[in-house]
C-alpha cells in the first residue's frame, strides 16, 4: 500500500526570510570570512524552531527582557533588538515556545516552566564516576590507579607526621591510620603491577582498583579534560579565558549551563544538522559508534558526547575541582 502524497507534504517553515536573503550577499560581501553557506548562515539569527526544547525557561525570559550577545559580536552580522516586552509579554512567549514544543514532540518528555537539571546533584556524579570507573579499559584504569596511589601516599605522609608528634591516647590512634593506609598503599602497588603485566583488561577484573579509583572522580575530570581537547569544542568556543586561534564563533560555553536544556544538548552535540533546518556550522564531533578521543575519555561516541553534556551543564563547579583547575590553568598558559 502506498502512502498518500499528501500525507509526506510538509508545510514550509514560518518566518526566516529574511535570513534566506541576507546568506548569499554575506557570503559575496564576506567571502573570506563568511564564503560557504553553512558560515554566512551562522553570522545571522538562528531559527526559533524547538526554541522550548533547546532553552532553559528562566534564561529564555531574562534574554527577551534583556537580550545580551550570545555569539560573539565580531562574528555576528545582526543582533537581536530589545522589544521592551512586559514582564506578562514575556513570559507568554517563553511559555509558547514550551507549548509548541511539548504539542509537536511529545516524546522528548519537555517540561515546563520548570526543569530539573540532574547533573547539579551531587549523587548524580558519584553514580557517573562510580559507573565510569566500572568501564574504563587497561590504559585509563592504570592512569588512575596511579593517581589514587599518589594521593593516597600523600596521606601516609601526613600520617607519618601525626604519628610522630601524638601523644597519649592519641599515638595508638595515629598509629593504627598510618599502619592502615601504610597496607592499602602496598595493596594498591601490588595490584598496579599486576595491571600493568596484564595482556588485556575486562570490565570483571581488578574490582577493587575500580572501586578505589572512584575516590579520584574519574568520570568529570575525563569529561572535562575531554571538553578541553583543543580539536573540539575549543576550535569554535571560547572556554573562560581560553581564546580561540583565529576568533570565536559559537557562543563561549560558559553560558551552556543556564541557557540550554541538557537533552537538547547531548542531541545537538551528537548530531547537529538533524536538529537545524539548513547545515549548522557546528561539525559533527561525536559520529555514530566513533572510537575517538579514548586518551581524553575512555567511551565511545554517544558516550563523550553524553560526558561533555554532563559537564556543560554544571561547568562552573565541575571546573572548580582542583584537578580540573590545572587541567584549565595548563590550557590557559597553553595559549
Amino acid at each position: 500500500m502506498l502512502v498518500p502524497r499528501n500525507m509526506l507534504n510538509q508545510p514550509a517553515t514560518f518566518g526566516g526570510a529574511f535570513a534566506d536573503l541576507m546568506t548569499p550577499y554575506l557570503r559575496k560581501q564576506y567571502d573570506q570570512r563568511l564564503g560557504s553557506e553553512d558560515k554566512a548562515r551562522s553570522a545571522l539569527p538562528p531559527p526559533l524552531e524547538h526554541e522550548g526544547e533547546r532553552t532553559q525557561p528562566t534564561w529564555l525570559y531574562g534574554f527577551l527582557k534583556n537580550p545580551e550577545p550570545i555569539r560573539p559580536t565580531t562574528w555576528m552580522a545582526l543582533r537581536m533588538p530589545k522589544f521592551n516586552f512586559s514582564d506578562e509579554e514575556a513570559l507568554q512567549i517563553v511559555n509558547y515556545f514550551a507549548a509548541v514544543d511539548r504539542l509537536e514532540d511529545p516524546g522528548v518528555g519537555l517540561t515546563a516552566p520548570y526543569l530539573t537539571v540532574e547533573q547539579r546533584v551531587d549523587k548524580f556524579w558519584s553514580d557517573r564516576d562510580r559507573a565510569y570507573a566500572e568501564q574504563i579499559g587497561k590504559a585509563k584504569l592504570a592512569y588512575w590507579t596511579k593517581e589514587y596511589l599518589g594521593a593516597l601516599k600523600d596521606k601516609l605522609n601526613a600520617a607519618d607526621e601525626a604519628r610522630k608528634n601524638a601523644k597519649g591516647d592519641d599515638l595508638a590512634k595515629a598509629k593504627k591510620l598510618y599502619d592502615d593506609l601504610e597496607k592499602k598503599a602496598k595493596t594498591v602497588e601490588e595490584l598496579l603491577a599486576k595491571l600493568e603485566k596484564a595482556e588485556s583488561v575486562t570490565k570483571q577484573d581488578f574490582p577493587e582498583l575500580r572501586r578505589d579509583i572512584v575516590e579520584q572522580r574519574p568520570y568529570a575530570t575525563d569529561a572535562y579534560r575531554l571538553m578541553l581537547n583543543p580539536q573540539l569544542c575549543l576550535q569554535c568556543h571560547q572556554i573562560g579565558q581560553i581564546q580561540v586561534k583565529g576568533g570565536a564563533q559559537g557562543p563561549p560555553l560558559d553560558l551552556a549551563a543556564e541557557r540550554l536544556r541538557p537533552e537538547w544538548t547531548q542531541r545537538w552535540m551528537a548530531n547537529p544538522a538533524r536538529l537545524f533546518t539548513y547545515p549548522p556550522n557546528m561539525p559533527t564531533n561525536f559520529a555514530k559508534n566513533a572510537d575517538n578521543y579514548r586518551d581524553y575519555f575512555d567511551g565511545l561516541s554517544f558516550e563523550q558526547a553524553t560526558a561533555l553534556r554532563d559537564v556543560l551543564m554544571n561547568l562552573p563547579k565541575v571546573a572548580d575541582s582542583p584537578a580540573n583547575r590545572k587541567t584549565y590553568e595548563a590550557a590557559v598558559g597553553g595559549k
